[in-house]
């Protein structure tokens, strides 16, 4: 019985030890995890792009192999703030108005825990109005003034 007794409290005592140990590399994965998103999260003091500052606009309305996205004034911005936490390419296949956009940013800032984008979220949604807004798309236009007539054999 004395040797069941004495079991049990090494079982307890390991017990007890591999809860802290458990909750020691719990806190440390939390203390990485905010170092890490601290590095990838852009500076919120980085100043925004401006066309003057994007050498070859030639290449503009064309798409980036990169980033799958429009090659445009703010294209910088865009891969570093959204690409940052996922592809580019979820980016590119929406299609929404800037209320949209902003109303997207404010759910990943609530939801999602984004960052402020400061003034850096000006050139990210005038670039997403310009380059990422519905399109009309689907069947073509009704055709108008057209003079019908009837076949005859």
């Amino acid at each position: 019985m004395r040797e069941l007794e004495e079991i049990l409290k090494r079982m307890r005592g390991l017990m007890y030890l591999s809860l802290g140990v458990g909750t020691l590399l719990t806190v440390a994965l939390l203390i990485k995890f905010q170092v890490i998103q601290l590095n990838i999260a852009p500076s919120l003091s980085e100043p925004a792009l401006t066309e003057s500052q994007v050498v070859d606009t030639s290449l503009y309305g064309t798409i980036d192999e990169q980033s799958g996205l429009i090659i445009d004034v703010g294209l910088d911005v865009v891969k570093a703030q959204c690409g940052a936490c996922h592809s580019t390419a979820l980016v590119a296949q929406n299609r929404l108005t800037r209320e949209g956009w902003k109303d997207l940013i404010r759910w990943m800032q609530a939801e999602q825990n984004l960052w402020d984008l400061g003034p850096q979220e000006v050139v990210v949604l005038d670039y997403l109005e310009k380059n990422c807004s519905p399109q009309e798309s689907g069947r073509r236009k009704n055709l108008t003034n057209i003079e019908w007539y009837v076949l005859t054999e």
